[in-house]
């Protein structure tokens, strides 16, 4: 199986690349195939952090251009983080490290006061505030605490409504007057302005962010008494100022009456269509994808359809669940991972639902190496641990050419050409070899001269496949 990467280092030749005739397939992969490929083994890096390390983030805090990883827990019993950046293959750097007001167990990145720099938000399950610290050269400053009506049940960062280019954060509170969701979302920084609030009929234990109602906006999904609820996006003209949003009606609340109660929740394409669905973990155990029949208005249970896809064990059932999505395999696909709460061990829905034999406290999918797929920040009992997914043979393609490779059988992308000395290795050849070598591999494109570079293939190109 082959999946087209371009690394950074092409990205920033601005390599520009034409398919003229012929465009690659895609890969038709159904519902209840979701994460079937096998599961890859994993390289373990240890990374020096704190004595006790709960919540991850990474972006590129301090602005040079690399990503950097923020270690959230407690160093000699006092509640810290720790900002690390990346060189030389690891995580060795240090940029900063600050004390928190509370002991936190979440963690989450974005630009929340549209400087062009990304910050960090901490927060603990339970707690009533939200505390951030700005980025930027100097690594991490205190920005302050926002105080938040209920006590935290859930929450993530991300876009939520009319993207805008700025990470919004959502908060699910509860407290004696009810359950709320709280939206932080505005022009000029999340954290800018209040948020905005819709009552829940329970607490949420869990919520997921993507555009899933076939509109162009980003609508919230929220698991919370066991019920499935959607909060449709929309635009709330928060950038024309208090004349045109106070005009924009409340948010709406829409409950997709499954006939399973859900614990646990998360958004990503698990199928390999190019669209989003909904994972949904339910009271037993049992996982159901939902994938919506795109009509935005109105959105009726009988417009939903869902499938069962597999289990997780007993362990995962619990409440306090978090379900991650990462692209560990070929496919074009998310797996699925579930997180047994208080420290629990890893599971992945495709390795049978069975624990990875790892316990954590949190999970976070990223890139760090120039394959296609994700690598796991794991922090654990002893520390934090990067799983980076095992290195996936490469085929560099150097010619605009459309010969076919030499020989299938000897592991090259080779012509038998040469272009500036070097094998020649044509888009076409790179597929047959992805194609005749078993597991995952990558193309990646280093053609020679001034951009855009022009692949007019003769024929269709070969269809992709496991080989």
């Amino acid at each position: 199986m082959c999946d087209l990467a371009m690394p950074s280092r092409f990205r920033r030749l601005m390599l520009s690349l034409r398919l003229i005739g012929a465009m690659l397939p895609a890969l038709a992969v159904s519902a209840d195939m979701v994460g079937a490929a096998a599961s890859p083994s994993f390289q373990e890096l240890a990374v020096a952090g704190l004595e006790r390390s709960s919540a991850l983030a990474a972006a590129d805090f301090d602005g040079d251009g690399g990503i950097d990883l923020a270690i959230v827990g407690e160093e000699r019993g006092r509640p810290s983080a720790l900002l690390l950046g990346w060189g030389s293959g690891r995580f060795e750097r240090e940029l900063a490290r600050v004390s928190l007001p509370e002991s936190c167990d979440l963690a989450a990145a974005g630009d929340f006061d549209a400087d062009g720099d990304a910050d960090l938000a901490v927060a603990a399950l339970g707690g009533e505030a939200i505390h951030w610290f700005r980025g930027g050269s100097g690594g991490l400053e205190p920005a302050g605490s926002i105080a938040l009506d209920g006590r935290i049940t859930a929450w993530l960062a991300g876009e939520v409504n009319r993207r805008d280019g700025l990470a919004d954060i959502v908060v699910a509170t509860d407290d004696e007057l009810g359950a709320q969701l709280q939206v932080f979302e505005h022009p000029e920084g999340a954290l800018a302005g209040p948020p905005e609030r819709t009552s829940l009929p329970a607490a949420a234990g869990s919520l997921a962010v993507g555009r899933l109602d076939g509109d162009a906006y980003r609508d919230i999904a929220v698991a919370a008494g066991g019920r499935t609820l959607l909060v449709p996006g929309r635009d709330r003209r928060l950038s024309l100022g208090a004349q045109f949003s106070a005009a924009v009606p409340a948010p709406s609340l829409r409950d997709l009456d499954l006939p399973f109660e859900v614990a646990s929740l998360a958004v990503a394409d698990f199928a390999g269509d190019s669209r989003l669905e909904l994972a949904l973990l339910d009271r037993d155990g049992e996982v159901h994808l939902l994938g919506f029949g795109g009509a935005a208005e109105p959105l009726r249970s009988a417009e939903v359809s869902f499938d069962r896809v597999g289990r997780f064990g007993p362990a995962w059932v619990s409440a306090g669940t978090r379900l991650y999505a990462a692209r560990l395999s070929p496919g074009g696909r998310a797996s699925l991972l579930a997180l047994a709460p208080g420290g629990g061990e890893i599971a992945r829905l495709d390795g049978g639902g069975r624990g990875l034999g790892r316990a954590a406290f949190d999970l976070l999918p990223l890139r760090l190496d120039r394959d296609a797929f994700d690598d796991l920040a794991v922090a654990g009992p002893d520390g934090v641990t990067l799983l980076l997914g095992d290195p996936v043979a490469t085929y560099t393609v150097n010619s605009t050419g459309d010969a076919s490779d030499e020989d299938t059988g000897d592991g090259l992308c080779d012509t038998g050409g040469l272009v500036g000395g070097d094998p020649e290795c044509t888009l076409r050849a790179a597929i047959q070899q992805a194609n005749a070598t078993a597991g995952a591999d990558a193309v990646e494109f280093a053609i020679a001269g001034s951009p855009p570079h022009t692949i007019a293939p003769a024929s269709a190109l070969p269809a992709i496949t496991e080989a």
